[in-house]
C-alpha cells in the first residue's frame, strides 16, 4: 500500500542547539551509542512530525517534504489476509521501516552512529541540505536479524530464493543503476554511510522490499497453479501396464511415449493466459510474467533431464537385447520401462505436493512461518535440484540399485506367481511418492483415481507410509510450530535426494523391504491375475483374454497351437458361448487348423479329468493335446502360472 502524507507544522518549538546540532533535547549533550528508534525521535528530533501508519514511521524535521515535486511517500509491509489494506489483530507486522529526514547533516551523521535498531527495524537518516534531491546524503542502518534473514552468510549475496538470480538483480530493471549498489550494500552489510542517492531511490528500495511479500505472494499463485496441473506430466498406464486394455508395445515409438512432450509443458504455460485470481494491485504485469516464466524454466529444465535419461536408458536396453545370445529376451524389457514411468509418475505427484507446499508458504509467509529463511533455503534447495537434475538421477539410481535387491529378495519367498511390471512400476511410485508424506498438503488418496493400480497405490502408500513419516497425518497445518517441523522434515529429505549417495540408498532400502512384505501379504490384491476361468469373469470377458494374449505374444514361437479362452473340466468359453469338445474342434477345422499339428490350452481346469474337454479334443483332431489342471494365466514374461501347484497334462489321440 503507498500513501502521500502531508506534514504538519508544530506551533512550540522544543528543540536546542547542542554540540552544533539545531532542533534537539538538551539531554544529547553526551553521546550514548545503542540508543533505540524511540530515544533518537524524543532526543534528536523533539520538533519533528511523526507521521505514522501501520508499521512505517515518516518523521520530519522542520523541512517541508515536497521539493523539486518530489514526495515523500510511505509504504506499508504486512501479511493483509482479509485484503482490505488494513493491519488487523490477527495480521503480524513484516518489519517496521523508520525514515529520519533533517537538514542538519551533523545530527543525521550522528544519529546513525549511535543507533541500534530492534530486531523489526529498519532505519535510514536522510539529509536535504539542497533542493537537488540527487544531492542528498543517505545513512541507514538494518537489524542484524533482518539481515541473517534476506542474506546468506555463508556467501555473502542476497537469497536468490525468488527468483532465477539474485532477488537485487531481479528487482534491478526497477532501479536506477546508481540505487542498485546502494540499497544492495545495505541489505548485505547491514548499514550504509554517507550516500549520494539518485531519483527513484525510494520506490526502488520499495520493489525490492515487496520482493518479500508481494512477488512472493505472487510466486506462491504461480506454483499452486503449477502444482494443480502438474499431473499432467504423468505417462499414462498404457504405456507400461502389460494389464491395461489399452497397452500396447511398439519398439520403434516406446522412446516418443517414454518422453515428456512439448505440448504437455504448453499446458502448464496456457495455464497463465489468464491471471484471474491474483491481485495485481502491489506488482506489476510485468514482473509477474517474468516469476512465471522463470519457474517455467526450473521445470522446463526438470523435464529435459528426465527426457534425456529416457532417451539413453532405452536405446541402451536394446542395444543388449539386440545382442544374439539375448534373442530369447526381449520381454524383459517391460520391467525396467515400468520402473522409469513409476519413479517418473511417483517424481510428478512429490513436485507437484511441494510446489502446493511453497505456495501455501509464499502466499502468506509471514502469517504461519515465523523462520522464513527456512523456507528460502528450502526454496533454494528445491529449485537447485529440479535445474541440475539431480534430483531425477540420484533417486533413480537408488531405486534401481534398491530393485535388484527387492526382487532377490521376492524370489526367495517364493513369489513367482507376482505381476513383476507391477511390483516394478508400484515400487518405483512408492519409493519416489514417499517423500509426500513429509508434506502437509500431500493428499494420498488422489491417485486412486488411477484405476486398478490406483487403488493398489493408496494401500500400499497409506500403510507403507504410516511407518516412513509421522506427518502423514497433516492434512492441513495451522501453527508455526507444525510448519517448522514438516519443513525441517522436507529439507532434511529433500537435501537427502538431492546429493544423494549411501545415505539415500539406506532410505530406500528401508522403503522396499516393507513394500515387499506387503506384496508378500496382499498377493490378492496387487497380482490381480487374469486367471481363463468362467467361474471369476464373465463368459468371454474380452479384456482379460486380450491382456494374457499380449503376455502370449511374448513368447518364442515353438511346436503347439495355442488355443487362449476361458474354460472348464468340460468345456470351453468364448465370447459368451460354451462349447463342447465336438463344437470346438469344427470351429478350429473351419479357421483352418490342420489336424495333427499339438494343442496347447490356456483355459483353466481343461486337464483337470481324464475324460474331459482336452481329453475329447485330442481325440477328435487325432492330436497330442496339453491342457492344465487348475487355473491358468500368463505373467508378463509370457510364463505360465497354474495355481495351487497345478501342471500341464498331456492327452493323445
Amino acid at each position: 500500500m503507498t500513501q502521500i502524507l502531508y506534514k504538519q507544522k508544530s506551533s512550540i518549538q522544543k528543540g536546542e542547539t547542542v554540540r552544533g546540532m539545531n532542533f534537539v533535547s538538551p539531554l544529547v549533550e553526551y553521546k550514548f551509542y545503542n540508543q533505540n528508534s524511540e530515544q533518537i525521535y524524543k532526543k534528536y528530533f523533539p520538533d519533528a512530525d511523526n507521521l505514522q501508519q501501520a508499521n512505517s514511521n515518516l518523521i520530519l524535521d522542520a523541512i517541508d517534504e515536497t521539493k523539486n515535486g518530489y514526495d515523500f511517500k510511505r509504504y506499508d509491509f504486512f501479511s493483509d489476509k482479509n485484503r482490505d489494506s488494513k493491519i488487523n489483530p490477527n495480521e503480524e507486522l513484516i518489519f517496521k521501516l523508520l525514515l529520519f529526514v533533517s537538514t542538519d547533516g551533523n545530527k543525521v551523521k550522528e544519529c546513525y552512529e549511535v543507533v541500534k535498531p530492534a530486531d523489526d527495524e529498519i532505519i535510514f537518516f536522510l539529509e536535504t541540505d539542497s533542493d537537488s534531491l540527487s544531492e542528498q546524503k543517505l545513512f541507514g542502518r538494518v537489524s542484524e536479524k533482518i539481515r541473517k534473514t534476506y542474506v546468506n552468510t555463508s556467501t555473502g549475496k542476497l537469497y536468490s530464493s525468488f527468483f532465477d538470480g539474485n532477488i537485487i538483480d531481479t528487482v534491478q530493471k526497477y532501479l536506477s543503476k546508481a540505487n542498485k549498489p546502494i540499497i544492495e550494500e545495505l541489505f548485505i552489510n547491514g548499514y550504509i554511510t554517507d550516500k549520494s542517492i539518485a531519483a527513484g531511490f525510494f520506490s526502488g528500495l520499495r520493489y525490492l522490499l515487496i520482493a518479500l511479500s508481494a512477488p512472493s505472494k505472487a510466486l506462491g499463485w504461480v506454483v499452486n497453479k503449477l502444482g494443480e496441473e502438474f499431473d499432467s506430466l504423468k505417462i499414462p498406464d498404457e504405456f507400461w501396464d502389460t494389464e491395461n486394455e489399452n497397452y500396447s508395445f511398439n519398439k520403434e515409438n516406446i522412446i516418443e511415449n517414454l518422453s515428456i512432450s512439448t505440448d504437455k509443458l504448453a499446458i502448464l504455460k496456457n495455464l497463465f493466459t489468464d491471471k484471474k485470481g491474483f491481485n495485481l494491485a502491489d506488482i506489476t504485469l510485468k514482473m509477474l510474467d517474468d516469476i512465471i516464466l522463470n519457474q517455467l524454466a526450473v521445470i522446463e529444465s526438470f523435464v529435459g533431464k528426465y527426457n534425456s535419461y529416457v532417451k539413453t536408458e532405452i536405446e541402451d536396453i536394446f542395444k543388449i537385447l539386440e545382442l544374439p545370445e539375448m534373442e530369447m529376451a526381449t520381454d524383459s524389457i517391460a520391467q525396467p520401462i515400468a520402473l522409469i514411468c513409476g519413479v517418473w509418475n511417483g517424481l510428478v505427484d512429490f513436485v507437484s505436493s511441494i510446489f502446493k507446499f511453497i505456495g501455501m508458504l509464499l502466499e502468506a509467509p509471514f502469517d504461519i512461518s515465523k523462520d522464513f529463511q527456512q523456507i528460502l533455503e528450502m526454496i533454494d534447495n528445491f529449485w537447485d535440484g529440479l535445474r541440475d537434475g539431480s534430483v531425477w538421477k540420484n533417486l533413480k539410481n537408488a531405486v534401481d540399485a534398491g530393485m535388484k535387491d527387492m526382487v532377490e529378495y521376492l524370489k526367495g519367498k517364493d513369489a513367482n506367481d507376482i505381476n513383476w511390471v507391477r511390483i516394478y512400476y508400484i515400487s518405483g511410485f512408492t519409493i519416489s511418492f514417499i517423500g509426500t508424506f513429509f508434506i502437509p498438503v500431500a493428499h494420498v488418496a488422489k491417485i486412486g483415481e488411477l484405476g486398478k493400480v490406483g487403488e493398489i497405490l493408496v494401500k500400499i502408500n497409506e500403510e507403507v507410509g504410516k511407518t516412513i513419516s509421522q506427518t502423514a497425518k497433516f492434512v492441513k497445518v495451522q501453527t508455526a510450530e507444525a510448519y517448522h517441523t514438516v519443513s525441517k522434515a522436507f529439507i532434511e529429505l529433500f537435501e537427502l535426494i538431492k546429493v544423494g549417495g549411501q545415505k539415500l540408498k539406506n532410505f530406500v532400502n528401508d522403503i522396499w523391504k516393507k513394500i515387499a512384505d506387503w506384496f508378500l501379504k496382499n498377493r490378492k490384491t496387487a497380482n490381480a491375475v487374469d486367471w481363463m476361468s468362467s467361474k471369476l469373469f464373465k463368459f468371454g470377458d474380452d479384456d482379460r483374454t486380450f491382456r494374457n494374449f499380449l503376455k502370449l505374444r511374448q513368447r518364442a514361437t515353438d511346436e503347439f497351437y495355442n488355443v487362449l479362452c476361458h474354460g472348464e473340466p468340460d468345456r470351453i468359453i468364448i465370447n459368451g458361448r460354451k462349447l463342447k469338445a465336438e463344437e470346438f474342434a469344427k470351429m478350429l477345422l473351419e479357421q483352418g487348423y490342420e489336424k495333427g499339428k499339438p494343442i496347447r490350452l490356456i483355459s483353466c481346469h481343461t486337464g483337470v479329468k481324464q475324460n474331459g474337454f482336452a481329453s475329447k479334443l485330442a481325440k477328435l483332431l487325432e492330436t497330442k493335446v496339453i491342457a492344465p489342471t487348475d487355473r491358468i494365466s500368463l505373467n508378463d514374461l509370457g510364463e505360465f502360472i497354474i495355481d495351487k501347484k497345478g501342471k500341464f497334462v498331456e492327452f493323445n489321440k
